[in-house]
């Protein structure tokens, strides 16, 4: 369980990226914005894991804080490393004293009406499976002094090896 949550916690730092699964490219993990061709990463605020053993499997809640500490709206990018074997089950950002709870959609659908929120100048996200290992998240709108919390649920196996108790 030890090793789990040690994983999990080093997973989570901007300056932790991660590789696309099978290539050489790098991830940046957090929450980014670009700016002037650089990425930047938001200021992490805070991180809250939970871990659930149930039988020879895990149920884990990621719970990170971020804030725009700049004086622009922005339109961000996060990066959530995840076990290829896992599945989210729940997902919620808190932005602006709102509640936003995610909902399955047709990935155009989807696309769809997160395109026209931000055309509506709205606080809106979008999250994407891009490869079996790597969640993207768009939140856009974000605005100055904007605290955003994002929280993801998944299960996941715990693998079994010989010989342990």
């Amino acid at each position: 369980i030890q090793i789990l949550f040690e994983v999990l916690m080093t997973r989570f730092h901007f300056e932790n990226a991660v590789h696309y699964e099978g290539t050489k490219e790098i991830v940046p993990c957090g929450l980014t914005c670009q700016k002037d061709r650089m990425i930047i990463g938001l200021p992490l605020l805070s991180v809250n894991a939970d871990v659930q053993i149930i039988d020879n499997g895990a149920e884990v809640t990621i719970q990170q804080k971020f804030k725009n500490s700049s004086d622009e709206v922005l339109m961000t990018t996060y990066f959530f490393p995840i076990e290829c074997t896992a599945a989210v089950f729940s997902f919620e950002a808190r932005l602006d004293g709102r509640h936003l709870l995610g909902k399955v959609k047709a990935k155009e659908d989807a696309r769809q009406e997160f395109a026209e929120a931000i055309y509506d100048n709205l606080e809106a996200f979008l999250l994407e499976e891009v490869k079996s290992d790597i969640l993207e998240l768009f939140i856009g709108n974000l605005n100055p002094g904007t605290e955003c919390e994002i929280i993801i649920k998944y299960i996941q196996d715990i693998p079994i090896q010989e010989g342990s108790p």
